[in-house]
């Protein structure tokens, strides 16, 4: 079950974690930050890029992408469990 007050309480410190693997891991390589609840009782968080998300993901992710394409800074995170894909967008 997907936790969205692990996303608002962490929500700076997601977003820090965004910045640093897209523009000093992922070469400002294009993606989202995956919270992943499918484990249970843990929060899997990493980056993904658009070239190596599966399908469903990329389609959701590019959905959004192209609603926010005039936005500047703008930070994808993707949430996750065995049953629901939800995509956040936030300015910075």
């Amino acid at each position: 079950m997907i936790d969205y007050s692990f996303l608002e309480t962490r929500k700076n410190d997601l977003i820090d974690i965004y910045k640093k693997e897209r523009f000093m891991n992922n070469m400002g390589k294009q993606g989202a930050l995956m919270l992943d609840y499918r484990k249970e009782n843990n929060v899997d968080v990493y980056f993904w890029t658009v070239e190596n998300m599966a399908p469903k993901i990329r389609e959701l992710f590019m959905e959004a992408y192209r609603k926010n394409i005039d936005k500047k800074n703008t930070v994808y995170v993707i949430l996750l469990d065995n049953t629901n894909i939800d995509v956040k967008v936030y300015e910075v």
